[in-house]
């Protein structure tokens, strides 16, 4: 085998060897442990944990996130991850998450909740997970995520 085929076969196995996995999208499962952080006049925060599913047969890990959240078309508030968030691979997680949102919205949203006990919530923006030690392998995913929420 020449020197040059050597060099060819070699630069082959690094640039295969050194891409990404396919990653496919946790899927969202909801909300837990919803908590009112600091109340104020202009705006508050909500303490709440948000759920998913990893179908990925490999563990992952969130190192943050810029989430816009809407309720029933209107802008909600901005959410921002409270720490990093180890993912386990084929398995459910939570994410703590702290959003910041407007009492006018919310005084709104509100009132719309108390008389049809239902709002279509939209969760949209990026993140950004990592694989490995050290961050090894990082990338960002769009985050679009839509359900219907029910009050009891």
């Amino acid at each position: 085998m020449s020197l040059l085929r050597l060099f060819k076969v070699s630069c082959l196995f690094i640039l295969i060897s050194c891409n990404k996995p396919i990653v496919r999208e946790p899927e969202f499962t909801g909300t837990r442990n919803i908590s009112l952080g600091k109340l104020g006049l202009k705006s508050s925060e909500l303490d709440m944990e948000l759920g998913f599913y990893n179908p990925n047969r490999f563990g992952l890990t969130l190192e943050r996130f810029d989430l816009d959240v809407y309720m029933n078309g209107d802008h909600l508030g901005k959410a921002r991850d409270i720490r990093a968030t180890e993912i386990p691979g084929t398995d459910t997680f939570h994410v703590p998450v702290r959003m910041e949102v407007g009492m006018k919205t919310i005084l709104s949203q509100g009132l719309n909740l108390g008389m049809n006990r239902e709002a279509d919530i939209r969760i949209k923006g990026t993140a950004r997970l990592s694989k490995g030690k050290n961050a090894a392998i990082s990338w960002q995913v769009p985050v679009d995520y839509k359900t219907r929420y029910r009050i009891k």
